[in-house]
């Protein structure tokens, strides 16, 4: 179940040692220490099959130990299936203050298992003013819990998303559009982001994306008779 395993790392305390060497998926060694020292030894490894695993740790002593009901500690580790979620974001990239503003958040499983759970996020900069959530399912993909607005906040979410698998994202997929007004001048970046909290991520390469907006305002008219200025 456990496959590419390795010693990361082994850390005696003060008067301590050992020495431990891996053989397959077993890892061997000695330990030498005063009463009350200790040995850490991390091993990491591929889980490659599904299923509960469970991992036995056994010291066996030379000297006689009063209490061997200590001796053995044992780990379970459920190994699920995981999936690769991917969001991508669109949107305005240059705006006037005052003017309407949208982005286009699209999200979708490439797989391979479903997932039911998924919560997308876009945390808005307060540069927007007005800032609404929508949506639309393709597929047999679903919206899942939208927060179209919030009083007082710029987030908005949208939970218990169902995502069947769509490698190419061209079948099964959810698009949601926000919109508001720019209201702040300067450059900002508006990132989304897409997860599960029950299925394991894959690649946490694309479960983000972001959009670069400029919001600007028209330079004052300076010229012609104090008729037509605009100051």
């Amino acid at each position: 179940a456990i496959t590419g395993l390795s010693i990361v790392s082994t850390t005696p305390s003060t008067g301590a040692s050992c020495t431990p060497s891996l053989n397959g998926n077993t890892v061997s060694g000695t330990f030498n220490g005063p009463s009350g020292s200790t040995c850490t030894i991390i091993v990491q490894g591929i889980a490659s099959t599904l299923g509960l695993v469970t991992n036995t740790a056994t010291l066996l002593e030379n000297a006689t130990d009063p209490d061997i009901s200590n001796n053995s500690s044992s780990v379970n580790t459920n190994i699920v299936a995981g999936t690769n979620l991917a969001i991508s974001k669109t949107g305005t990239t240059s705006v006037k203050a005052g003017q309407p503003v949208s982005y286009t958040i699209k999200v979708w499983n490439k797989g391979p298992a479903a997932v039911t759970d998924a919560v997308m996020t876009d945390i808005v900069p307060n540069n927007i003013s007005g800032v609404y959530l929508q949506c639309t399912a393709t597929g047999t993909a679903t919206c899942g819990t939208v927060t179209p607005y919030a009083s007082g906040s710029n987030t908005r979410t949208a939970t218990g998303i169902s995502l069947p698998v769509d490698a190419a994202g061209n079948t099964n997929y959810v698009t949601y559009t926000v919109s508001g007004l720019a209201y702040q001048t300067g450059t900002f970046s508006n990132t989304a982001t897409i997860s599960s909290a029950s299925v394991p991520e894959s690649d946490s390469s694309d479960n983000t994306d972001s959009q670069a907006t400029t919001i600007t305002v028209d330079a004052a008219v300076t010229t012609g008779n104090a008729a037509n200025q605009c100051l």
